[in-house]
């Protein structure tokens, strides 16, 4: 018997950020939990269930991910959390790296238990 894995997109990965994103609302933060500029609060920290543990703690750090959040907020504009226009590229590309990197890495791993 095998089992195949789904794989997962931003939509699964870090839903807030993806309805944030991709509904095409334009307006000012919908959410105020997000922020891009928050290694808790961006794509990466909702992906990693709203923690930095992956951003400064040197056991638990992932440099993709800090990659990522570090340079996803060159496309994302910090006032509307929205894509910025001449971006969208950009951030398809990064999203793109982002899914990849998470389905390899970190979809089927067990979270580390915080003491």
């Amino acid at each position: 018997m095998t089992t195949t894995t789904q794989y997962l997109t931003l939509k699964e990965i870090a839903p807030r950020w993806y309805k944030q994103l991709e509904t095409k609302h334009k307006k000012p933060i919908i959410d105020a939990k997000l922020n891009i500029r928050d290694p808790k609060f961006c794509i990466a920290g909702e992906a990693h269930k709203f923690t930095d543990l992956y951003f400064f703690n040197i056991d638990h750090r992932c440099t993709t991910c800090v990659d990522f959040a570090l340079d996803i907020t060159n496309v994302i504009d910090h006032d509307k959390n929205s894509i910025l226009p001449d971006k969208e590229k950009t951030y398809e590309k990064l999203k793109k790296g982002f899914e990849k990197h998470w389905n390899n890495k970190h979809a089927n791993r067990k979270e580390p238990k915080l003491r």
